[in-house]
């Protein structure tokens, strides 16, 4: 977990209708308890992105880790991310 790693929600990419998938970039790690992570929701037929709160969400390094060990999400490079060249 560093600053700028991408991560991907692994049930929004797996939804039959696939109609948004939720993306998280890591924009500060605080400490070994806390990260700021922006959240993104990317909707596939209108190819466009919302970018979830104005300023980055605080999570807990333990919530961080216990979504990466349940197959909530995972890491992504950034090349794969869809809207990465518009921002």
């Amino acid at each position: 977990m560093q600053r700028g790693d991408w991560y991907k929600s692994f049930t929004a990419s797996e939804s039959p209708m696939k109609v948004a998938e939720t993306y998280y970039r890591i924009v500060e790690v605080i400490d070994d308890d806390t990260l700021l992570v922006d959240e993104y929701t990317y909707y596939l037929n209108l190819k466009k992105y919302i970018k979830t709160s104005k300023t980055p969400v605080q999570r807990t390094s333990k919530w961080w880790l216990e979504q990466n060990i349940q197959n909530n999400i995972y890491p992504i490079e950034r090349e794969k991310v869809p809207f990465i060249l518009h921002m």
